[in-house]
């Protein structure tokens, strides 16, 4: 006669919170261990200059070049240039009755950004710089708002180029507003 009592037989790869906490804890101290012993060890690494004598031994110096490409965009005169005016481009629809011809467009820009704040200008601005764009930041006073700050990439020498930085910027998702400069 077979008894009926069977031995429990131990359940295995279910979830405990007891191990999983054990476990956090073990990789924890593991983590804190290595931190402590290998980042140091790092620090103190010469590299073998027997069996490579063309390694360069002297400390590694870090330099950004950020602040000297945003410095050397900035404007340090104040521009002689005859006075010009901004008009934002718009399609021609042709009328019966030509209207007084006004100055022909010499130059185009694109208006990237508009800031209530100068930094956040400026830090937009540096970011267009960093990626390749000829963006400058200008100061304009607008009516029943105050003063804006604008960030501008160009100038462009014809609107074809102009539309293809726009699609450019489209593309790095940054809208874009084509303006024309011309002399007043």
């Amino acid at each position: 006669m077979a008894s009926k009592s069977r031995s429990k037989s131990r359940r295995s790869g279910g979830f405990s919170l007891t191990n999983f906490v054990a476990g956090f804890v073990v990789g924890c101290l593991a983590l804190i261990f290595v931190a402590a012993v290998g980042v140091p060890m790092l620090d103190n690494y010469q590299p073998d200059t027997v069996a490579f004598p063309d390694i360069d031994t002297s400390p590694v110096r870090y330099e950004y070049e950020f602040p000297d490409i945003l410095e050397s965009t900035r404007e340090r005169e104040p521009s002689k240039a005859p006075v010009r005016e901004l008009v934002t481009v718009e399609e021609v629809v042709e009328t019966t009755t030509q209207p007084t011809p006004e100055p022909a467009i010499e130059s185009f820009l694109l208006q990237a950004g508009s800031f209530e704040q100068q930094r956040h200008a400026d830090v937009f601005r540096a970011s267009l710089v960093l990626r390749g764009y000829q963006a400058k930041t200008t100061a304009v006073e607008v009516p029943g708002i105050g003063e804006r700050y604008r960030v501008v990439v160009g100038p462009f020498s014809s609107q074809a180029e102009a539309q293809a930085a726009i699609e450019r910027l489209g593309s790095e998702q940054v809208d874009a507003i084509l303006l024309g400069i011309r002399e007043t």
